[in-house]
């Protein structure tokens, strides 16, 4: 072998020597030197290493939502309202009581159905009176005539009876009586009362 390194070497250097192609093989170098090659050994296989497939579990985290803070309101406990009070009926005004008047006396001329003066005066009292009033008249007698005391006593009562309607009493409350002549004098009074049933 060294033989031939050699003569590669050699021929490099020559000049005008023909370059040729060698090849070497080891193999053969190794035969010619005495050494026989080793014959390449197959690479021991590696041994099977069975792969169990990798299997990661991945832990299933499961996170609760945050939940708001629970606040306690305390409850107050509301009076009921109360009951409306019923209205108050009105108190109705208390009549005012008047008292009757006190009976009067009037005097007419002789023969004379008209009011003397001074008489509405005495009649005003009665304009108040809302229960009946009683109008008693009386006229003279006349011999000659029986009939003329009736109604001269008559006219003397309505006479009364226009001036109490005058002032506000009501004609239904005023009763006249034509009485006539008088068992015993004052014959031409006439006499007014207040509260008596007709």
């Amino acid at each position: 072998m060294k033989f031939f390194l050699l003569l590669i070497l050699a021929a490099s250097f020559l000049p005008g020597a023909a370059i040729a192609q060698v090849s070497v093989n080891s193999d053969a170098l190794a035969q010619l030197d005495g050494v026989s090659a080793a014959r390449p050994t197959a690479p021991e296989a590696a041994p099977s290493v069975r792969h169990t497939p990798e299997v990661r579990h991945r832990r299933h985290v499961v996170t609760e939502a945050k939940k708001p803070p629970v606040v306690i309101v305390p409850v107050v406990a509301r009076a009921a309202p109360a009951a409306p009070k019923p209205p108050v009926p009105p108190v109705p005004p208390v009549p005012r009581i008047v008292p009757p008047p006190v009976p009067v006396n009037i005097a007419f001329a002789a023969d004379s159905a008209t009011l003397p003066a001074g008489a509405q005066p005495r009649l005003a009292p009665f304009c108040k009176v809302s229960g009946p009033i009683v109008i008693n008249a009386r006229a003279p007698a006349d011999p000659e005539d029986n009939s003329h005391s009736m109604r001269l006593s008559l006219a003397r009562a309505l006479a009364v009876r226009a001036v109490l309607s005058a002032c506000g009493v009501a004609s239904q409350n005023i009763f006249p009586r034509a009485l006539g002549a008088a068992p015993r004098g004052a014959t031409d009074n006439t006499q007014i009362q207040a509260g008596l049933n007709p």
